[in-house]
């Protein structure tokens, strides 16, 4: 009895699974909103990991974290999370310029990085803000 349910639990989860990915896959080819949401994530969550990772071996850890590995991090992820913002437009560009104000929080090299979202992003069209969709 128990192995009949677990393969049927197992087959529900595999069913699941696959028709979670055809959908997200049919969406992000349909849907704008899908596929820059599903660019974010595939983009910031790794970085958000690895942030988290070095957090989790300060806490077990206290003497093995300096202040350079989160400066090496900083370094290493600025950049490319800036660009992705900037390319990813609309509200991801919007947190991006907003997040540039709290210079209490962010690193200097965060700040940095995100004030060019202040200067160097164009402003969208209005037609394209008053619809609600993009220009990309």
């Amino acid at each position: 009895m128990l192995r009949s349910a677990t393969a049927t639990a197992a087959k529900v989860t595999g069913a699941t699974l696959i028709g979670g990915i055809a959908c997200g896959g049919y969406l992000s080819s349909t849907d704008e909103g899908t596929s820059r949401m599903i660019q974010a994530y595939g983009t910031f969550g790794p970085i958000v990991l690895r942030y988290r990772l070095l957090e989790a071996k300060q806490k077990l850890l206290p003497k093995s974290v300096t202040d350079q590995d989160w400066t090496d991090l900083d370094d290493k992820f600025a950049k490319p999370t800036i660009a992705k913002l900037a390319e990813l437009q609309g509200m991801y560009c919007k947190y991006g310029q907003t997040a540039a104000g709290l210079s209490n929080t962010l690193g200097d090299i965060w700040i940095r990085e995100l004030r060019r979202l202040e200067s160097d992003v164009p402003p969208r069209p209005a037609d394209t803000v008053y619809r609600g969709g993009t220009s990309l």
